[in-house]
């Protein structure tokens, strides 16, 4: 194995176990606040404990004295007691969960964006380094494709299992080297684009968001397409952005098989 490879798959496995660690710790620490706040609040008598608004009426009365299953009223009266003790436990769990542990969850999710984003930034640097593309002839790859598509087809992506592993794992870099090499956009502008829209889906979320990335992605793809003098059309337009809606690895394994495949400048001409 390559020492770019072992250096990509150590990086993989260095972001996972920190992702996982991030979540397990939010976790702990939520679990953990929840049953000190739990343990220093005085404890009621357990007779004497108020009912939640609603429940009033039908709590039978308990005096303010010491609790005897003597009587068979007060007997049937227990495990009312015992539920409303436990709604007042949930109640005060959901109310955590939705106060300081709304905060504590988008603080871990931004942590672990930020780690993420740490690492495709080493991995960029390492792969412009050692394994940046060469330019790609435009002119002589547009008479040997004009008005034809994709070299390979959208789904044999595993025919090439290394591009697809960094189409999966590393989508910004693989693609960013796609970019620079037809000239539509330079290295680390791709990066940083890239980046920012993966940001600006994480804050947003939800199908508009998704659908706003996805165009994004989708006209660089034209563009690509434009640059190889490829068939494009309507049709084309909507299959594309069912692509990266879809399976963006897949999308990204395709150009990248097409690009490689093409024939390329001098190294000289790399931006």
């Amino acid at each position: 194995m390559a020492a770019s490879a072992k250096v990509f798959l150590v990086i993989t496995a260095v972001c996972a176990s920190l992702s996982a660690g991030a979540s397990v710790v939010h976790r702990d620490r939520e679990a953990s606040d929840f049953l000190a706040k739990k343990s220093t609040a005085p404890a009621p008598a357990l007779g004497a404990a108020a009912a939640p608004e609603g429940l009033d009426s039908a709590l039978p009365a308990v005096p303010q004295r010491s609790f005897s299953l003597a009587g068979g009223e007060r007997a049937a009266a227990l495990p009312l007691l015992m539920a409303v003790d436990g709604m007042r436990a949930l109640a005060k769990r959901a109310h955590l969960r939705e106060g300081d542990g709304a905060v504590a969850e988008a603080l871990a999710v931004l942590g672990t964006f930020a780690i993420w984003v740490c690492l495709v930034l080493v991995v960029a640097v390492l792969y412009q380094k050692h394994r940046a593309s060469l330019p790609v002839d435009l002119k002589q790859a547009q008479a040997k494709t004009k008005e034809e598509g994709f070299k390979h087809g959208a789904f044999s992506c595993l025919e090439e299992p290394k591009v697809f592993a960094w189409s999966f794992f590393c989508g910004p870099v693989r693609w960013a080297d796609n970019m620079q090499a037809v000239g539509l956009l330079a290295y680390w502008l791709a990066i940083a684009a890239y980046l920012a829209v993966a940001f600006g889906d994480l804050i947003t979320g939800g199908v508009i968001g998704w659908a706003l990335v996805t165009a994004f992605f989708t006209y660089f793809r034209q563009a690509l397409r434009k640059k190889f003098g490829l068939e494009t059309s309507k049709e084309i337009i909507l299959k594309d952005f069912g692509l990266w809606c879809c399976c963006a690895p897949c999308a990204i394994t395709q150009e990248t098989r097409h690009i490689e495949a093409a024939p390329k400048g001098a190294k000289a001409d790399l931006a």
